[in-house]
């Protein structure tokens, strides 16, 4: 039974630069005015609006590296991560050696799926701050998400205490630090790290799934029920959160309410296959192999890459006597599934003829 967990980490803010830039007085002057006004856009939310400003800040002023570094960065907010890096790789060829822009550079990297890339702006970012004696925290928590996603978990935590150490004290700092250490193992400085993210947001989801997580690898249902019950009175009902809810009593075998917060999920996220899965354990449970078979079909059309899946379909097909559909369920199983998978396909094949 694998829960879903909602990992998402916390970015931090970007920079946006206001300068005057060097041309001719009157392209100076017009290409600054929009400039200024485009971060004052961006500052107060209205992106769009920002964004238009500072795009006739480049055209009107090409050459000026905080003009494409702040375009850059009100692209990476509204989601246009390749163009910003386009505009980020632009500000470069006119000034690499702001601190900020290599950082915003490493951010926009980042949200593009780059992240070797992005830990080598950082470092640059770094090495620029040094030289200045400036703000290095903010990076540091930056450059901890970046090592989280490449898998290098022990460095992501370095970093993220290292930005403690500077005096970043944030809820996001708090909750990517416990995310490192529960993906390290270390579920108990976990659980410590997301109760100060709570105790500092108490409206944090995630970190309540976070927390939940760690206490069901811990095998402490009893505290992740608690938990769960206190995420859902502060922060309202979530399908992920309502999923470990329903994991946890499922633990705990009270497979009515388990059943109910599943169910909620899915009103609140039908395209949820996990939830589909977790929902046919609970009916299998209970015998009820029909629903539970529908459950299963329901999660397997959403991912039909999932091994666990076919497994649970496959024991509730056999145990409604459709045993070739059974079979058929693990031959899936073994196409998709990894070296351990497959042993346990063929295991249930020659246990269940």
């Amino acid at each position: 039974m694998k829960p879903s967990l909602s990992i998402q980490n916390c970015l931090l803010a970007f920079l946006l630069l206001c300068t005057s830039s060097l041309c001719t007085p009157a392209v100076a002057d017009e290409a600054a005015e929009h400039n200024n006004l485009g971060v004052k856009y961006v500052a107060a939310g209205q992106i769009d609006q920002g964004i238009e400003e500072l795009r006739q800040a480049v055209q009107l002023n090409p050459n000026q590296n905080t003009f494409h570094s702040n375009l850059a960065s009100a692209l990476d907010r509204h989601g246009d991560y390749t163009e910003a890096v386009q505009e980020f790789q632009q500000a470069h060829a006119a000034d690499s050696t702001l601190a900020a822009v290599r950082s915003n550079f490493g951010l926009a990297l980042f949200h593009d799926g780059q992240f070797a890339a992005a830990l080598k702006e950082f470092q640059k970012a770094l090495n620029l701050s040094a030289q200045i004696s400036g703000d290095t925290a903010t990076i540091h928590n930056n450059m901890g998400l970046a090592l989280d996603r490449e898998s290098q978990f022990a460095r992501a935590v370095t970093e993220y205490h290292t930005a403690m150490q500077q005096g970043l004290d944030s809820v996001a700092l708090h909750t990517n630090l416990a995310l490192a250490l529960y993906h390290q193992h270390d579920f108990d400085a976990a659980i410590t790290e997301f109760q100060g993210a709570i105790r500092r947001q108490p409206s944090n989801i995630i970190a309540y799934n976070g927390l939940m997580e760690c206490y069901d690898k811990a095998h402490r249902y009893d505290e992740a029920i608690a938990a769960g019950e206190a995420a859902v009175k502060l922060a309202g009902s979530n399908a992920t959160l309502l999923n470990n809810l329903g994991l946890a009593l499922t633990h705990k075998q009270r497979y009515d309410e388990a059943m109910s917060d599943y169910r909620l999920a899915l009103k609140i996220n039908p395209s949820d296959a996990l939830v589909h899965n977790n929902l046919g354990l609970v009916l299998y449970q209970q015998g009820q192999l029909t629903e539970a078979i529908k459950e299963y079909e329901g999660a397997l059309a959403l991912n039909a890459g999932n091994p666990i899946f076919y497994e649970n379909y496959g024991l509730a097909l056999y145990g409604a006597n459709r045993h070739d559909e059974a079979h058929a369920a693990w031959q899936k199983m073994m196409t998709v599934g990894d070296a351990q998978k497959i042993a346990l396909a063929k295991r249930l094949l020659a246990q269940y003829p």
